[in-house]
């Protein structure tokens, strides 16, 4: 999975979503948002969803919150 911070995210916006593949956003190198591209539904692509979702759990809502507001500051 490729990350990029938001600064860049938003300069190559384009640029990413045509790459097809995940892209994890970050401010002050904490993860905030992913982009995904759109597949048709495959057992490769749902098994790997599901692993990102697990990962994703172990990040909690606090700490996006935090790093937004430590960006907006």
């Amino acid at each position: 999975m490729q990350s990029v911070a938001i600064f860049e995210a938003k300069a190559k916006l384009s640029e990413l979503v045509k790459s097809r593949h995940v892209v994890e956003i970050t401010v002050h190198k904490k993860p905030v948002a992913r982009i995904y591209p759109v597949f048709e539904e495959s057992e490769a692509f749902m098994a790997e969803l599901k692993r990102q979702c697990i990962i994703s759990e172990n990040i909690t809502e606090d700490d996006g919150l935090e790093a937004l507001q430590d960006w907006s500051d």
